[in-house]
């Protein structure tokens, strides 16, 4: 028996259609979802001059369309597979193939990114169960990026440096200059990375123990930990984010940050929220300036996560004592959401501190953030433009910034910042 017959046997996502079994050297797949997508090629491109890993790699890619999609995105599907095979015939590696799973016709209430995904990541665990490879490594990656070539070799580096390791984050930079694109978008793009690592640094800064990117196309999952964890969703869009979450709490995620993924900056509105609709949304509403959450609310966070450690084993007249002494933002927020309650719970199904503070933090996840965010910005705070409130966190953390470079110069500090960290869950 496999490690993956009881989940593979549950999932009506799984496509096994007929191919050779597995070279018993398989050891990647890479996960590339493809909808209504003209640059699969130039992604394709980017992973076939990578440094082969000296294990067998399989790319999946699953071009999807739901049963309401119009004309254009059924041709610009059928135009990317003629062109798919095409290349594929002038490119062949044994170490290196590529497969495409065409899904068409779902139904309009489960077609979106996070059916595609599953479709192709459950195709990549069936193909690591059929040679029992539990430490098979799915790599999530999108139609319209590009990648280092060392992306292969750093993503096998970093999984054999830490054994232990369920999951791991890739470093990424939008393009931010150049010719494929207009001023506005580079301009919006330099600011939409900024909120993405403002948010992640000042989580960083207030000691939030799962501060890691949550980007569709810059993850990588041991098979046997996807199964555990029930495999991916089928959320619409998002599906990255809500995954990734169980993952950080649940195993050992690590970050490769010698290698880079290159997202595309270019709007879209394929996807209710992410990079496309935020750019989309600002060249429709002629307004260039990308506004983020106030400083003040993370502080304000920051005085709850001081406070866990005391949570354990508490009695609810020494709570009652304690939550005067949080900022009214946090108290209200957790008093909506029940926070004596699940204290109660938790404390009683924990046998120590350390069981304790991970079921916090299941509860208390990036998703309960970004609701206390978005609450408490609807009362106590109100968002401000992304270059007022990253130059702020640099000042709080004692980094110095050339506030001449402009925004661009900011997430230039960013970037380095985080891409020299290593960072690790501090708990």
């Amino acid at each position: 028996m496999s490690f993956a017959d009881h989940y593979l046997s549950k999932q009506q996502t799984v496509i096994r259609i007929p191919l050779e079994k597995p070279s018993r050297d398989l050891k990647y797949c890479i996960v590339i979802p493809c909808y209504h997508e003209d640059k699969l090629l130039v992604a394709l491109d980017s992973v076939w001059h990578c440094q082969r890993p000296e294990s067998v790699v399989e790319v999946v890619i699953v071009v999807n369309s739901s049963d309401t999609d119009n004309a254009d995105v059924i041709n610009q599907n059928l135009k990317t597979i003629d062109e798919f095979e095409t290349w594929k015939d002038t490119h062949t590696d044994p170490a290196l193939k590529f497969h495409l799973l065409h899904v068409q016709g779902i139904l309009k209430k489960y077609a979106g990114a996070g059916l595609a995904r599953k479709t192709g990541m459950d195709f990549a665990v069936h193909r690591f169960n059929a040679i029992n490879q539990k430490e098979g490594i799915i790599i999530s990656l999108d139609a319209d990026c590009t990648c280092d070539e060392n992306y292969l070799v750093e993503i096998k580096s970093a999984f054999a440096k830490n054994d232990k390791a369920d999951c791991a984050i890739l470093y990424f930079e939008h393009p931010v200059t150049g010719d494929d694109f207009p001023h506005e978008i580079y301009s919006g793009i330099i600011q939409y990375e900024l909120h993405l690592r403002y948010h992640i640094e000042f989580l960083r800064f207030i000691r939030y123990p799962y501060a890691y990117h949550t980007l569709g196309s810059c993850f990588a999952v041991k098979a046997d930990t996807y199964v555990r964890q029930g495999g991916m969703n089928r959320k619409k869009a998002g599906e990255d984010f809500y995954f990734l979450q169980k993952i950080f709490t649940s195993g050992n995620t690590v970050e490769i940050n010698q290698t880079r993924i290159c997202p595309s900056p270019r709007p879209s509105l394929r996807v209710p929220f992410g990079t496309g609709p935020v750019i989309h949304k600002m060249l429709s509403d002629n307004n260039l300036i990308l506004e983020t959450y106030d400083p003040n609310a993370y502080l304000d966070l920051g005085r709850f996560l001081e406070m866990i450690p005391q949570l354990y084993r508490i009695k609810k007249s020494t709570l009652h004592s304690l939550f005067p002494e949080l900022p009214d933002s946090v108290r209200e927020f957790l008093i909506t959401r029940n926070v004596e309650k699940k204290l109660d719970e938790v404390n009683q199904n924990t046998a120590n501190y350390r069981s304790f503070v991970k079921r916090i933090y299941n509860w208390f996840n990036g998703f309960m953030i970004v609701k206390y965010l978005n609450t408490t910005h609807k009362k106590y705070y109100a968002e401000i433009p992304v270059e007022k409130a990253a130059g702020t966190l640099l000042e709080n953390s004692g980094v110095k910034a050339d506030h001449d470079k402009g925004v661009l110069g900011l997430l230039q500090i960013y970037r380095e910042i985080q891409r020299g960290q290593n960072y690790t869950t501090p708990l």
